[in-house]
């Protein structure tokens, strides 16, 4: 609800030239880290992200940070193998057929974060209450609050995708594998577990990549927890097919996943966390800035 406010606000200062997109992120950074990001001569992960975000073409994000509309991209790279079944795609909610739908699925915005509904039986839903929320999705565009303008492009829509089951042993949520990748290179992978949407709670960890070397002491105290994910089975095809995807940029997040001994796209991420990200070390954050070259990159 906070969230909602806040768009509505900032979207009201941008549209209006009362505050900039630029200044909207600083801010928000200056909250987290209770410093300025340094532009002029960005160093650490999130200020190069933040200076992409801002002084470089991301004419190519708005596609990409869509999560329907990356999967023609995921398709012109040869990779329409690992794209999850799509089961339909709504711009009118109301275009809804439950009655046309598998027992169980995936309801999605195309646009934002947190915007997930897993649906296990669908003779247990609401569907005037679901599609009700479904609406308060789409109804404002995402991005306004954190000055993230390529998701303000996005063209709204609902997807419904089929539901991957996964193995409970390992964790409560479907284990997402979320690759790091600096200049077409795999970096690391931060694995999420036991992912709660309601209590908007998850188990990071990092793990080191192609080895899949743990790396608990660069994931700051806050997000200790005691999950260990195995190393996947088909690692070595998610670096292929990261690396395939990432080759065009700088930075750029993969998020694959791995059912039924069978590799899954996820999306793709460009400013993770608004670039505010916390989840490594500030140690590692710089790091993993000095990996990341973009000295090449015209303004």
């Amino acid at each position: 609800m906070i969230t909602k406010y806040l768009n509505r606000i900032c979207r009201i200062l941008i549209t209006n030239k009362l505050m900039s997109p630029s200044l909207i992120n600083k801010l928000m950074f200056y909250r987290k880290f209770k410093r300025w990001p340094d532009l002029k001569n960005p160093q650490d992960i999130n200020e190069k992200m933040m200076w992409l975000l801002f002084y470089s073409d991301t004419s190519k994000w708005t596609q990409l940070a869509d999560k329907y509309a990356v999967r023609q991209y995921v398709e012109e790279k040869g990779l329409r193998n690992i794209l999850v079944k799509m089961h339909g795609q709504y711009e009118n909610i109301n275009d809804i057929d439950f009655k046309k739908l598998p027992k169980k699925f995936v309801i999605k915005s195309n646009n934002g974060f947190g915007t997930v509904m897993i649906v296990r039986d669908k003779s247990t839903i609401n569907e005037k209450e679901t599609k009700r929320i479904l609406k308060s999705w789409i109804k404002e565009p995402y991005g306004y609050w954190t000055g993230e303008l390529h998701y303000i492009k996005i063209k709204r829509c609902i997807i419904i995708e089929e539901l991957l089951d996964q193995n409970s042993q390992l964790s409560s949520s479907l284990i997402d594998y979320k690759i790091w990748c600096m200049n077409g290179k795999v970096y690391c992978c931060m694995c999420c577990t036991n992912r709660n949407i309601e209590k908007q709670t998850t188990d990071y960890n990092y793990y080191e990549l192609p080895s899949w070397t743990v790396r608990k002491d660069l994931i700051p105290n806050h997000y200790e927890n005691n999950a260990v994910v195995p190393k996947p089975k088909h690692l070595d095809e998610m670096i292929t097919y990261a690396e395939k995807l990432a080759e065009d940029f700088p930075i750029v997040r993969v998020d694959l996943y791995e059912v039924n001994d069978k590799v899954y796209f996820g999306e793709m991420t460009f400013t993770c966390n608004a670039c505010h990200m916390s989840f490594f070390t500030e140690e590692e954050l710089l790091r993993m800035g000095q990996v990341a070259d973009i000295k090449h990159i015209k303004k």
